[in-house]
């Protein structure tokens, strides 16, 4: 079974479903996971009775094989769930474990596929029957992002004010180092007021830089170096290192490391690789489900490439299966392809 992330065309909670066959409108897709109850997807989340999903055509037709997947399924599922999904009609159902595809990190809706494009917030109601959900059909308009409010709380000192008190500081400073300096002429030896005119040059930027420090550097946008199609594998491997040690970006994190794998990195495919070989214990700084299957076909790609150090790398995850291959469809199945 064929998914991948959907992040770069249509944010994060979005993933293809290659069904192998064309999409047509009227899909309806169901899904389960491995699990004693609750093991069905429905619209409102998991449930026990099984349940179909209304699917449709990808809108710009360049995946004509691909249903999309929207938050609500994806929002539901977690790198390494093994989840069976069925198209209904089609004689479409395989079973495979759930890749690490980003979440959206807000509260699905719909049918769970992106169908309609949702207009814009804040539109106010033109007449006609209100749909059901939160509000009641009331319009729900958000606040302007990044709108401070009224000013600051109580206690809270204005950043003019504390500009002020430092000015009328330096002004104070000012004063005195000059009352220094018609000292030094009258008073002390040649040189001295050369000597004192570096210190208050050095003074004075020094404390421009507390009152006025400079702007900080921008953060990265991680989202838009995996979007940006001119992104190297090797921007796109070093941009999945920077975001792999913080929760927030971990999900994105392991979508940089495996668009890099994909598109050829070589260390790349090698990290993608150790991240699910199930023989590997030692971490390469990312965390997920092992997955034999996964590993197994990125050592194959890096041994196409000439890595002789990947040959191995399979024949040691081929003995690991060959145990389970008469009692595990996943291991006989992985087996079949790749050590055979």
């Amino acid at each position: 079974m064929r998914i991948v992330s959907a992040l770069a065309e249509h944010g994060s909670g979005h993933a293809w479903l290659d069904i192998g066959m064309p999409a047509a409108a009227g899909m309806r897709v169901t899904v389960e996971r491995d699990a004693e109850k609750n093991c069905f997807l429905g619209p409102h989340g998991w449930q026990n009775l099984r349940a179909e999903i209304a699917a449709i055509e990808p809108p710009d037709g360049r995946r004509a094989n691909s249903l999309l997947l929207g938050p609500n399924i994806v929002d539901h599922l977690k790198d390494g769930d093994f989840v069976t999904i069925s198209v209904g009609g089609t004689g479409f159902a395989e079973s495979d474990f759930w890749p690490p595809i980003p979440i959206s990190g807000r509260k699905a809706r719909g049918d769970g596929m992106v169908g309609v494009t949702p207009g814009p917030i804040g539109k106010k109601d033109t007449g006609g029957p209100k749909p059901p959900g939160p509000g009641g059909g009331k319009t729900i308009v958000d606040p302007p992002i990044g709108d401070p409010g009224p000013g600051p709380g109580p206690g809270i000192e204005p950043p003019a004010r504390r500009h002020f008190g430092w000015i009328a500081a330096l002004v104070i400073l000012a004063i005195a180092l000059v009352g220094g300096g018609i000292f030094a002429v009258r008073f002390l030896p040649e040189g001295t007021l050369d000597n004192l005119q570096a210190r208050i040059t050095s003074t004075v930027d020094n404390l421009r830089d507390m009152v006025f420090p400079p702007p900080p550097e921008p953060p990265t946008d991680w989202s838009a170096v995996l979007r940006d199609p001119s992104s190297t594998p090797e921007k796109l491997y070093q941009s999945a290192i920077d975001t792999r040690s913080g929760p927030q970006t971990l999900d994105l994190s392991h979508e940089l490391l495996y668009q890099a794998a994909l598109r050829g990195n070589v260390q790349a495919q090698k990290d993608y690789s150790r991240l699910y070989d199930p023989t590997v214990t030692e971490t390469t700084g990312w965390t997920g489900r092992k997955n034999a299957r996964t590993a197994l076909e990125y050592y194959r790609k890096l041994q196409d490439g000439g890595d002789q150090a990947a040959g191995q790398d399979i024949r040691r995850i081929c003995d690991f299966l060959k145990p389970d291959i008469f009692v595990n469809a996943e291991s006989r199945t992985a087996f079949d392809d790749y050590c055979s």
